[in-house]
C-alpha cells in the first residue's frame, strides 16, 4: 500500500468520495444495512473497507455518519428477527427482543458515536417491539452520552408507521450530546418537557423546529412561556420555524426582534396572530433575513399589521401565504391592498427585499374589481429577483406596467402572476386562477421583459393577444435592452393562464423570436393555443 494512504485526512476524503446520498423520493433504494446510503454506494464503501485494514475506520464513519432509523444500530446488540407477510413476502420491519444492559454500551457507542445526522421523520427500516431498558444502563452512560458527535436530529414523537416511535424518541432525547445543531420534532406530545430539554441540554442550536400542533393538556399560555424562555436563552439560533394551533403571543415577536443572531423565522398554523390584533409595540428586526407567515385565512390582515409595526433593515425574502393551501383568503379590497404593499415597502426602508411571495388563494371577483398597479409600484426600489403573486385580487395590468417592472427590476429572474396556478403547482388541487379584469399586457410588454431581464428563467403572467401590439410603449423611460440579440434563451415553460389569441401564427412566431428555447406553454382556456403549440413543436 502507497505511503500516502498513511494520512488519515486522504483515506477519509477517497471513502467519502463514493457516497452520494439519495434524496428522501430515492429511499426505495436504500441498502437495507445502511440507511441513506443507496445500495451501489453501499456497496462500493463496504468493498473499499475490505480491502485493506487501514480504509477499516474511515468507512465505518462514511455508512453510520448519517442514518434514518435505530434499526441498523440495535441490530449490532439485539436478537432481531424479519417479519414475513402475505405470499412469503418479507418485509424490512425488525422485531427487538431483548433489554439494553450495560454490556451493550462498548458495543453501540463504536457505531453511534459516528453518527452525525439522524433523520427519523420516516424512519426506514423500522422496530417492532419496545425498547427495554435494564436498570443499570443508564447509569452505563455516566462518562457521557450515546450520540456525542449528532449535529443534525429530525424525529417525530407520534408515528403512524411506527407503534413504537415514542419510545425510540425519548431514547434518543435523553442520549444526545451537547453538540447539537439542528433539531426538527415533529408531532409533539409532550411539549414542556421538550421545551425545556432544549433550553436545557442543547446551547450550541442553529436551526429549530417545532411541531406543536398536536392536542395537549398543557395550557398554551405555559407553552406561550416556554417557548419565549427557548428563545431568550438560546443566543445561537439563526433558523426557527413554528408549527402552532395557538396564539404565540406578542411577546415572542419582540424576543424575536432583540436576537442577536435569528435570520429566519417561519410561523405556520391557525391563531398564531391573534393577539397581533391588539396593540403591538414598533419593533426593529435587525438580523432577520427571511420572514414566512402562513397563517389561516382569517389572519391574513394581521400579517399587514405586523408589517406596518415592524421594520426589516436586513430583510431579503418574504413570504405571506395560507396555512390551509386549499382556503381562500377573504378577498381585500383595493384599500387593504395597497396598505398591504405600503407595509411592505415601509418595513424595509434600506431596501434589501430581493424575494416576494404573497399566497392569498382565489376567491371570484366581479370584473371591476381590480387592484390599481399603483400599489404594486410601490415596489420599484427594491432589487426584486423573484415576484410571486397567487392572489385572488388581480391588478389592472398593461404594457406599462411591465415596461416598468423591466426597468426597476434587470436582474429579475422569477415573475409569476399565478395566471396558470394549477400547471405550477401539480400537487395543489384548487380551483385554477382567472383575471377578470380586462388584461393589456400584450406581445410588446412580453417582449420587454425579455430584453431587458437578461435573467428571467420562469415567467407566468396573462396577456392579450388579440389586442393590437403596439411599436412603442408610452413610458417615462424606455429601459434599456440588456440580453444579446434581443432574445431570452432561458425560459423553456411559460404560464398564460386565460391569455387570448387573435392569430396563432402571429403568436407562435413571437414565441419562436423572443423566446427561443420555449417549448411548453401552459393555459386554462386551450381555445386556439393547440395551433400555437403545434407550431412551437414544429419549429
Amino acid at each position: 500500500m502507497h505511503r500516502l494512504f498513511a494520512i488519515p485526512e486522504l483515506v477519509d476524503l477517497v471513502v467519502e468520495s463514493l457516497a452520494d446520498p439519495p434524496s428522501c423520493s430515492e429511499r426505495k433504494f436504500l441498502s437495507t444495512n445502511a440507511s441513506y446510503l443507496d445500495r451501489y454506494a453501499y456497496e462500493d464503501v463496504k468493498a473499499v473497507g475490505q480491502t485493506a485494514r487501514l480504509f477499516r475506520e474511515a468507512t465505518l464513519d462514511v455508512i453510520w455518519k448519517t442514518q434514518s432509523s435505530l434499526t441498523p444500530l440495535l441490530r449490532s446488540i439485539a436478537d432481531v428477527k424479519v417479519e414475513t407477510g402475505a405470499r412469503g413476502k418479507q418485509f424490512r420491519k425488525y422485531e427487538l427482543r431483548k433489554y439494553l444492559c450495560r454490556e451493550d454500551v462498548p458495543v453501540l457507542l463504536r457505531y453511534s458515536s459516528r453518527i452525525h445526522t439522524l433523520d427519523m421523520k420516516w424512519p426506514w427500516p423500522a422496530t417492532n417491539g419496545g425498547l427495554y431498558i435494564d436498570q443499570h444502563f443508564n447509569n452505563s452512560l455516566s462518562h457521557g452520552p450515546l450520540f456525542p458527535r449528532l449535529r443534525t436530529l429530525v424525529t417525530s414523537e407520534l408515528q403512524a408507521a411506527d407503534p413504537n416511535s415514542g419510545e425510540q424518541f425519548n431514547f434518543v432525547m435523553n442520549n444526545v450530546g451537547m453538540m447539537l445543531e439542528r433539531l426538527d420534532i415533529y408531532h409533539l406530545k409532550a411539549h414542556l418537557m421538550v421545551l425545556q430539554y432544549v433550553v436545557r441540554k442543547a446551547p450550541r442550536l442553529t436551526s429549530l423546529l417545532l411541531d406543536l400542533r398536536v392536542g395537549t393538556h398543557v395550557p398554551h399560555d405555559e407553552l406561550t412561556k416556554a417557548l419565549n424562555q427557548l428563545l431568550g436563552t438560546q443566543n445561537r439560533l439563526e433558523s426557527l420555524h413554528l408549527l402552532t394551533d395557538f396564539d404565540v403571543g406578542s411577546q415572542l415577536w419582540q424576543i424575536a426582534a432583540e436576537h442577536p443572531s435569528l435570520t429566519t423565522i417561519r410561523l405556520n398554523g391557525t391563531g398564531t396572530l391573534a393577539s397581533l390584533r391588539a396593540t403591538l409595540p414598533k419593533l426593529t428586526f435587525h438580523v432577520l433575513t427571511k420572514l414566512t407567515l402562513e397563517v389561516a385565512s382569517a389572519e391574513f390582515l394581521s400579517s399587514i399589521k405586523l408589517l406596518s409595526r415592524s421594520t426589516f433593515p436586513s430583510l431579503q425574502s418574504l413570504t405571506l401565504g395560507l396555512s390551509n393551501r386549499l382556503e381562500s383568503c377573504p378577498p381585500l379590497t383595493p384599500d387593504e391592498a395597497t396598505a398591504l404593499f405600503t407595509a411592505i415597502a415601509s418595513s424595509n426602508l434600506t431596501r434589501t427585499l430581493e424575494d416576494l411571495n404573497i399566497d392569498s388563494g382565489f376567491d371570484d371577483l366581479p370584473p371591476d374589481y381590480p387592484v390599481r398597479s399603483d400599489a404594486l409600484r410601490r415596489l420599484r426600489p427594491f432589487p426584486i429577483r423573484y415576484l410571486t403573486l397567487n392572489i385572488g385580487w388581480p391588478f389592472n395590468l398593461n404594457d406599462e406596467l411591465a415596461c416598468e417592472m423591466a426597468e426597476a427590476w434587470p436582474e429579475l429572474e422569477v415573475l409569476r402572476l399565478r395566471s396558470t396556478f394549477r400547471d405550477f403547482d401539480p400537487w395543489i388541487d384548487v380551483a385554477p386562477h382567472q383575471f377578470p379584469a380586462p388584461v393589456r399586457v400584450t406581445l410588446r410588454g412580453l417582449e420587454v421583459l425579455a430584453q431587458c431581464c437578461p435573467t428571467l428563467s420562469t415567467l407566468d403572467i396573462p396577456f392579450d393577444g388579440a389586442w393590437h401590439t403596439p411599436q412603442h410603449i408610452p413610458t417615462r423611460s424606455q429601459p434599456a435592452i440588456r440580453s444579446e440579440q434581443g432574445q431570452n434563451t432561458l425560459i423553456t415553460k411559460m404560464g398564460v393562464g386565460q391569455s387570448l389569441v387573435d392569430s396563432p401564427d402571429e403568436v407562435a412566431a413571437f414565441f419562436n423570436r423572443v423566446f427561443p428555447k420555449l417549448g411548453e406553454v401552459n393555459v386554462l382556456v386551450a381555445q386556439d393555443w393547440e395551433e400555437v403549440r403545434k407550431r412551437l413543436d414544429s419549429s
